[in-house]
């Protein structure tokens, strides 16, 4: 879903944290607004205990519990 969403949708640059795994399958009955795509699948990584934090030209995907850690890593004081 990250892949696809970054790569093919948004044409977005983006960094997955090797501690972020695992497999979700995302299905949509009918078209999805470029503008929903991201809170879509903020709620889909809050649900499997990943976050998302947006910075200057990329997106990073962490583990929620390391979030703290990560924003202060990356000088970014909120999602």
């Amino acid at each position: 879903v990250i892949k696809t969403i970054f790569e093919e949708v948004l044409e977005e640059n983006y960094e997955l944290d090797p501690d972020v795994r695992g497999v979700v399958t995302m299905h949509t009955t009918m078209p999805v607004s470029r503008e929903a795509v991201l809170p879509i699948l903020e709620s889909i990584l809050h649900s499997n205990g990943a976050t998302l934090i947006r910075g200057p030209g990329l997106y990073k995907i962490v583990p929620a519990a390391g979030l703290p850690a990560a924003r202060r890593a990356w000088g970014v004081s909120r999602p």
